[in-house]
């Protein structure tokens, strides 16, 4: 029931974990979203009260603008992960756009009735072609045709 409350007992290394856990997917929730103070209130509401307990080398209250909010250090540590994140999810992303992409060109509508583990296999050697090239020389010979 959303009145029941939920009781946690943490040390203190359990709830800096669960502060970085939550600034991660915060940060990812809302990063994309313009309106993301008003669509995500709730999380808001949340972050303030989870910042209120943190260590001070973590988070500090600013009387600018009335709230908690993550120190410089704190807020490197995330970025630093954030862009690791990001760099890893690009590479995969990447490849697996040009998989799908180079299996519908091979198959053409045949695609559309394949299962999802089949359309998986059937990408699954494009993908290796598309990782191999990116590990060896990243975005270099990746070119756009003019049509």
């Amino acid at each position: 029931m959303a009145t029941d409350k939920i009781q946690l007992n943490l040390n203190r290394q359990q709830f800096d974990s669960l502060l970085k856990i939550f600034y991660l997917g915060k940060w990812m929730l809302e990063s994309h979203e313009d309106d993301f103070e008003i669509k995500f209130k709730r999380e808001q509401e949340l972050e303030q009260f989870i910042f209120a307990h943190a260590d001070n080398d973590l988070v500090e209250f600013s009387n600018e603008f009335g709230r908690f909010l993550p120190t410089t250090k704190f807020e490197y540590e995330m970025e630093d992960t954030i862009h690791k994140y990001d760099g890893h999810i690009f590479w995969d992303e990447l490849a697996h756009k040009l998989a799908e992409r180079d299996l519908e060109n091979e198959l053409g509508k045949k695609v559309d009735k394949m299962t999802i583990e089949e359309r998986l296999l059937g990408e699954e050697k494009h993908l290796d072609k598309y990782f191999n090239e990116f590990m060896k020389n990243g975005v270099k010979n990746l070119t756009i045709n003019k049509d």
